[in-house]
């Protein structure tokens, strides 16, 4: 498994713009990475981004929300 350096896992901050195909990213974490707003996070919501909640937790995968940005589908 590769280290990501700014995860949460590794204590490091957050760098923005930073976000990898194979992981999973809480919602916080991401919009800190993609420098989004509430605001903008619902509306990317809205506008398609896929995210899954578990419990009380929103995620979404770096795959989708990379594909959402780009404008690309999915490889599944």
């Amino acid at each position: 498994m590769k280290k990501q350096i700014g995860s949460y896992t590794d204590g490091g901050p957050v760098v923005p713009g930073t976000v990898f195909a194979d992981a999973v990213y809480r919602a916080d974490e991401l919009k800190a990475r993609m420098g989004w707003k509430e605001a903008a996070f619902r509306a990317a919501c809205r506008r398609g981004l896929k995210t899954h909640r578990v419990g009380k937790r929103l995620y979404v995968s770096g795959a989708d929300a990379i594909a959402f940005v780009t404008g690309k589908e999915v490889a599944e």
